[in-house]
């Protein structure tokens, strides 16, 4: 059982190494995402500000069109960013799942690298204890 435990904690480093990577990657890719959220939050805040003053300065002489344009905008960043806030928290819960899963690796891999050390130390304990009793035989060998 002890090279099942070592080929064991092989396979979970493996995995753990694996699972880690790709949950760096995953969190700067949605780092990225809310980077982008809170452009598209600014890029929204300041078309809103814009259309209010337009509307405020050139009430009589304003274009249908360039409302329009600018309503569009609007509607077009806010979909946008429900898009990405969706997605994201979808990602997240997402993400925490496998961060268990990551936790639950390590758990393994530790449970295992004790079984190890017990089981080696046990061997080391029977391989000394095999030494004794070769040497108990030899001696009682030469008595006789």
């Amino acid at each position: 059982t002890l090279s099942e435990c070592k080929t064991s904690l092989e396979a979970f480093e493996k995995k753990e190494r694996f699972v880690g990577v790709r949950i760096d990657r995953y969190r700067m890719l949605m780092d990225r995402r809310e980077e982008r959220m809170r452009e598209l939050t600014m890029d929204r805040s300041q078309q809103q500000q814009s259309s209010h003053s337009n509307s405020n300065t050139d009430d009589s002489s304003s274009d249908n069109e360039d409302d329009d344009l600018e309503n569009k905008k609007l509607h077009n960043l806010k979909e946008q960013l429900e898009t990405l806030q969706a997605k994201h928290a979808m990602d997240q819960k997402r993400l925490q799942g496998v961060e268990e899963l990551h936790k639950n690796f390590i758990v393994q891999i530790e449970i295992l690298r004790r079984r190890i050390n017990d089981l080696e130390e046990k061997q080391e304990g029977i391989i000394v204890k095999r030494d004794e009793c070769q040497d108990f035989l030899i001696a009682a060998a030469e008595f006789t």
